[in-house]
């Protein structure tokens, strides 16, 4: 089950806040959202329970609003600033920290932020404005690819489809295994996980992007990060060698989110990729980032 914590400043967006945790516990149950003022128990220990939670969460979602920065630099000084800590705790936890750009708010700045928040700047924001709030939070249930557990299947059915997708599996791999051998071919190689790609378009310099993939059966999730930021991967497939995806992202200093599509071949050496946008085109071959 997803988990979601929301961060926010009381006086700055307090509102909202409550206005997004009805709508995605409506979506997702309410055992899933975090909410300081309703998930904080008497008794407990405020930083502890921040820490705790936080560490369970798949996504720390950010609330600015038009008076945060503000508040951030008020509090800079005093050590009960719980809403820097949260944010703290989710960036070096590495979970998925999404700033919410809110009452039109702008995004702040590296040189705006203290050290220890610098990071949050380089995270892809999104905004929920005020004539669109339900398409907007819509969309981000989207970006998150959130499924609704009242529209999940019930336990047979569940144990059924899991029985046979077991099965299938098997028979894939099976198959998979005696073509391999017949046709004496590289094996491809395992595409989960983060892999580099130095891409180029026709008399520009090169550029790197990261691609973190997560491959069940024919679909591909994860997202990729460009130097402007990075996007969430859409409607990513795999048919034998190969694989298309898109992303959607608002790249630094600009206003208007860029639709970049890719394709690609898997070899043994790496995925060889092309992307296009309005840009123009660029190719690249991505190769598996090694554990560090």
């Amino acid at each position: 089950m997803t988990k979601i914590f929301i961060s926010y400043r009381r006086n700055d967006v307090g509102g909202y806040a409550g206005r997004l945790c009805d709508r995605l516990n409506a979506h997702l149950g309410e055992d899933s959202i975090f909410m300081d003022v309703e998930d904080i128990h008497p008794g407990q220990d405020f930083v502890r329970a921040i820490d705790d939670t936080v560490a369970k969460c798949d996504y720390l979602l950010v609330l600015i609003g038009p008076r945060w920065l503000e508040t951030l630099a008020q509090r800079s000084s005093s050590n009960e600033d719980f809403v820097h800590h949260e944010i703290v705790t989710g960036l070096t936890r590495n979970i998925q920290v999404i700033p919410v750009l809110v009452a039109g708010a702008k995004m702040p700045g590296i040189q705006q932020l203290p050290a220890d928040l610098a990071e949050l700047s380089r995270r892809q924001a999104i905004e929920i404005r005020d004539d669109r709030f339900d398409d907007d939070v819509a969309r981000l249930i989207r970006l998150l690819e959130i499924a609704s557990p009242k529209n999940s299947l019930q336990p047979a059915s569940r144990s059924r489809l899991r029985v046979f997708a077991v099965l299938a599996v098997f028979m894939s791999i099976l198959i998979a295994g005696i073509i391999f051998l017949a046709s004496q071919r590289s094996p491809v190689p395992e595409i989960n996980g983060t892999w580099l790609a130095d891409m180029q378009k026709t008399g520009q310099q090169p550029y790197r992007i990261s691609l973190t993939f997560v491959h069940e059966g024919r679909v591909i999730r994860g997202i990729v990060d460009y130097p402007t930021g990075n996007g969430v991967i859409q409607e990513g497939t795999v048919e034998g060698e190969s694989l298309t995806f898109s992303t959607l992202h608002t790249p630094q200093f600009e206003s208007e989110p860029a639709v970049i599509h890719f394709t690609g071949k898997i070899k043994e050496d790496g995925i060889y990729l092309t992307s296009t946008n309005d840009a123009g085109i660029a190719t690249g071959i991505a190769r598996k980032k090694l554990s560090e």
